[in-house]
């Protein structure tokens, strides 16, 4: 255990960009508790990931207090690199300034300029911050997750990040997220999923400048919670459905609401392709609300399929107030003949 006691100066591990501060493997465990600073790691040998703290082989990291700034890999993971069934237990502190230079010319992203989490290892976040980390080119990444789980509770925040909030991939992968967290105000969408699961049951995405939350073969389970006052030129301000390899489906339930968000396209709360949705329904929508958002067409809901009739299935809630710039879809036009559906 690596402790400050109350009350004493700040103590800072300054690595001068020469290699990381703490490489954890083979079931080892640290935590990291007080006015503790770990600055300027390197990640450039060996798994380059985790530019601060390296998590591997069933090992345990947890952040009570302290942060972790201003490191860098050359591969995932700017600050904290978790891989082959680590854990990072984050309670408090801050993950800032981070980068990473894994980058993918065609999806445009890098592999967690704060965290990555891969290959059957878990990220639980209960508090803290994930703040201000940012990549030089390409799209940047605050939190990636490959083949991974990230947990996320109580009063964690993920906000003011250069570009994507969180990113998932790869089957096998779950975003969870409860309580009072939030993902907010970042440069890109908050959520950006590739063939996985969200469950969301409380907290909110809000603020995030490329929309709420992009799901691409992917689940999202929404019992309560927010997604509100997202905005994107694209479509899908609140969320952004699209089919790929993987069924796909947005239900609503428990209170959810979609509300207050803004798309330059389609869906100004929702945006959904239709096709190969599970039992061929592409949103559904019990006591939840989609309202206040606004689109060119379809300012709550735009649903379009191609081939075949997909359905919006609502038994109970409100879809109201929603405004559509042009053409039809501020209430509930529809065109049969090619099967898109605007609400």
């Amino acid at each position: 255990m690596l402790t400050a006691d109350e009350g004493a100066d700040t103590i800072t591990f300054d690595a001068k960009n020469s290699n990381r501060h703490f490489y954890i493997i083979d079931g080892g465990e640290l935590t990291v508790d007080g006015d503790i600073v770990l600055t300027r790691g390197k990640a450039n040998l060996g798994y380059k990931m985790g530019g601060s703290v390296y998590i591997g082989s069933n090992a345990v990291f947890n952040l009570v207090n302290g942060v972790i700034s201003d490191s860098y890999a050359d591969d995932h993971g700017g600050g904290v690199g978790v891989n082959l069934g680590g854990i990072f237990n984050m309670s408090g502190g801050e993950i800032s300034g981070n980068s990473s230079d894994r980058y993918n010319a065609g999806r445009m992203w890098r592999g967690g300029d704060a965290v990555s989490v891969m290959n059957g290892s878990k990220f639980n976040m209960t508090g803290g911050i994930i703040t201000g980390n940012t990549s030089s080119a390409g799209g940047p990444v605050a939190v990636y997750v490959d083949s991974s789980v990230f947990n996320m509770s109580g009063d964690a925040e993920i906000s003011n990040n250069a570009g994507i909030g969180v990113y998932g991939t790869q089957t096998g992968t779950g975003f969870n997220m409860s309580g009072s967290s939030s993902v907010s105000n970042n440069g890109g969408r908050g959520l950006y999923m590739h063939n996985s699961i969200v469950r969301i049951n409380g907290g909110s995405i809000s603020g995030n400048r490329d929309g709420g939350v992009y799901l691409q073969g992917s689940q999202l389970y929404m019992d309560g919670g927010e997604i509100s006052n997202n905005v994107t030129d694209g479509h899908g301000g609140g969320i952004l459905s699209e089919y790929t390899t993987g069924a796909h489906r947005v239900a609503l339930s428990g209170g959810a609401r979609i509300i207050g968000n803004t798309a330059g396209g389609f869906g100004g709360g929702i945006c959904t392709d239709g096709n190969v949705s599970i039992d061929k329904k592409a949103v559904t929508i019990d006591n939840s609300e989609v309202s206040g958002n606004t689109a060119a067409q379809g300012g709550g809901i735009y649903l379009f399929t191609q081939k075949t009739a997909y359905s919006v299935d609502m038994t109970g809630g409100k879809i109201n107030d929603n405004t559509a710039l042009s053409g039809n879809g501020g209430s509930l036009p529809k065109r049969q003949s090619d099967h898109n559906e605007k609400i």
